[in-house]
């Protein structure tokens, strides 16, 4: 999850330049073409499953280190704090990581360390991000949401009342969709996530700051256009939007079954 954190405040920090030119400045030719590369091998290997599409998502800890030092330290200041304290936390990360990778197990303490390292960092990252959007101190976000065939939600903007990705995809009834998602509140409320067709009934429920939703697909959801809706709502009394403070659809096509 760190790393996922990290690529978030890359991505908006960055200049707004073309990605891979950017990377190429940054990181070289060299090593932006291995990354382009893992990107192919992912997408060939992963078939039909869709992979993310940013070469920001094939990075490694080391590189978005790099990435990280080639921006102006006080546009992240906000989110990652002191740059001699962050170089202290990420050393540690890379420390441990380099022993899981290698495929040795961390003693008791050094887990406890590695992950309460990493809750700094998130903390820290989620924090900053948020003052970006000054609402965010009193409504939860969604930090990250995608379906169980790769279609990640990535215009997740809280001041809108949904957002909407479009999957292409055509389902079948009795098929299963899973929603992988994870979001954040600045008051440490509780987080409730709802699936359910966009005007209709809930299917599924789930709560806490990362869950999963599953969502069948019913004979009543037949139609050229299918739009599921995740909503994420807290436990406070008040709420972004009407009745909840962000959702996001996903949008599919569903056939009616053969022979009816």
């Amino acid at each position: 999850m760190i790393e996922t954190d990290l690529r978030l405040v890359v991505r908006d920090n960055r200049p707004s330049t073309d990605e891979e030119q950017w990377l190429r400045s940054v990181l070289g030719s060299d090593v932006t073409q291995t990354i382009i590369e893992r990107r192919a091998d992912e997408t060939g290997r992963r078939k039909p499953a869709r992979v993310p599409s940013s070469l920001l998502d094939y990075t490694t800890l080391l590189q978005l280190r790099s990435c990280l030092n080639a921006i102006d330290w006080a546009r992240l200041a906000p989110s990652l704090g002191k740059k001699h304290e962050f170089d202290v936390l990420l050393d540690q990360v890379e420390r441990y990581r380099n022993t899981v990778a290698h495929n040795r197990e961390l003693l008791q303490h050094e887990a406890a360390l590695l992950e309460g390292v990493a809750g700094i960092i998130r903390t820290r990252i989620t924090i900053g991000r948020s003052t970006m959007d000054i609402d965010s101190k009193h409504y939860p976000v969604i930090e990250y949401l995608r379906d169980s065939f790769g279609n990640e939600a990535t215009n997740l903007d809280p001041s809108s009342a949904w957002t909407s990705t479009h999957t292409g995809l055509s389902l079948q009834v009795g098929d299963v969709v899973t929603f992988t998602c994870r979001g954040w509140d600045a008051q440490g409320r509780e987080l409730t996530w709802t699936v359910g067709r966009a005007i209709g009934p809930t299917q599924a429920k789930a709560t806490g700051s990362e869950a999963t939703l599953e969502w069948v697909v019913r004979e009543e959801d037949v139609g050229a256009r299918t739009d599921v809706m995740i909503r994420l709502n807290s436990s406070g009394k008040y709420h972004r939007h009407a009745g909840h403070d962000q959702s996001v659809m996903f949008t599919y096509t569903v056939p009616p079954p053969i022979g009816i």
